[in-house]
């Protein structure tokens, strides 16, 4: 497109880096491929400010970076819920840290649990709610998220025993 004068955008949505999952392919892709095309485009859009210091850090130059928040569809919460309702369901007293989100080692759900054990509160409740696409994946996506779940209630009984112990 660049060598048809056709100018395009950019929307890696936090893959830019080479963070995490097949590393030396991404590794490879960046030197053959990545980096030209991320560096001919005319613009390249970020997700969060975060983002857009990462695509700084890249090489990006930050004119040509725009920070495009995700959508979100305010009307699909007409009316919007009650609150304190997902408390009533769950009987949670005392203060609440949620997460919801993939569970992937760029999204630090490990910070989440060591800030937690850091609260100085007697009673809190940490809810992680992890989503994949595992329904529709193979058996062994389904058997990383199963490890992943039980992981992540190991981190969070291990939390409950540290603050037990204070």
């Amino acid at each position: 497109m660049r060598a048809a004068g056709i100018p395009y955008l950019l929307a890696p949505n936090g893959t830019a880096p080479n963070l995490e999952r097949r590393r030396a392919a991404k590794w490879v892709f960046d030197l053959v491929l990545g980096r030209r095309v991320m560096n001919g485009a005319a613009r390249v859009l970020a997700v969060t400010d975060a983002e857009r210091r990462q695509l700084a850090g890249l090489g990006v130059v930050p004119e040509r970076v725009c920070v495009v928040p995700n959508p979100l569809a305010l009307e699909e919460f007409e009316p919007p819920p009650a609150q304190d309702r997902f408390r009533e369901i769950w009987g949670v007293k005392g203060p609440l840290v949620a997460y919801l989100g993939k569970l992937t080692p760029r999204k630090r759900v490990d910070v989440l649990v060591q800030a937690f054990a850091q609260l100085r509160v007697a009673k809190a409740t940490l809810v992680v709610a992890i989503f994949m696409h595992v329904r529709w994946s193979g058996p062994l996506v389904a058997a990383f998220s199963v490890t992943g779940f039980v992981f992540v209630t190991i981190l969070i009984v291990l939390v409950y025993a540290d603050l037990a112990t204070r």
